[in-house]
């Protein structure tokens, strides 16, 4: 009986149970799943029409030369549009002295005197 190993008494399990001091609860326990509600709405389908047609190589072609030449035609009223403000822009800046006639520089100030 001297070699037998002496028994540990085994630790008692605290008896009281630990108080939340932050009242948190289980993330599982807080959500609430709304019960599924179907909603739906109904409109009137949009008119539809029925288009068909057939394209060949020349009815391409005539297109494609179509688009270029509109392409062109802005391109030139937007040079034409550019040469315009550059016109009017230039017309209403002061002369540099020594160009146009002496009374055109003095009429500015004079206005204003």
């Amino acid at each position: 009986e001297a070699d037998a190993p002496k028994e540990i008494p085994a630790v008692k399990p605290l008896e009281t149970a630990l108080r939340n001091q932050f009242n948190y609860s289980e993330r599982a326990s807080q959500t609430f799943n709304n019960p599924y509600r179907e909603r739906g709405t109904s409109t009137e389908p949009p008119p539809r029409t029925n288009f068909s047609a057939t394209a060949n190589q020349w009815e391409i072609f005539d297109a494609y030369q179509e688009d270029l030449e509109r392409q062109e035609r802005q391109k030139e009223k937007q040079k034409s549009r550019d040469k315009d403000e550059k016109k009017v822009s230039s017309k209403n800046s002061v002369p540099e002295p020594g160009q146009g006639d002496e009374i055109q520089r003095i009429s500015k100030p004079a206005k204003i005197v």
